[in-house]
């Protein structure tokens, strides 16, 4: 016949069995996005393979002009930082950042 387990022991053994639970789940939902991940490149791959010259077309045109307005965004706020940092030289404002206010007043 056999004894019933102490205690201790069946916290242990519950500890182990909630973590090996735990570490079974994590693995399949990883192993699940994994799949679905390379699933979606498939499907992807194949619709590119799949589209027509204009279709193609049409889809660099859209991001041409995505990337021609960042391109315009950045343009102008580098415009308006060279503005800034003009206005900063006329008015005798530094725009060194390590510069110390001592030196500063130095000058």
């Amino acid at each position: 016949m056999k004894k019933p387990m102490a205690a201790p022991n069946r916290r242990v053994l519950m500890y182990f069995y909630t973590a090996a639970a735990v570490t079974i789940t994590i693995g399949g939902s990883l192993y699940g996005a994994e799949l679905k991940t390379k699933q979606d490149k498939q499907k992807t791959a194949k619709k590119d393979h799949e589209a027509t010259f204009d279709e193609k077309i049409q889809s660099l045109k859209s991001a041409r002009e995505i990337l021609v307005s960042k391109k315009h965004n950045v343009e102008r706020q580098l415009q308006e930082l060279e503005e800034r940092m003009a206005e900063k030289a006329r008015k005798g404002i530094s725009s060194a950042p390590n510069e110390s206010q001592h030196e500063r007043s130095s000058k």
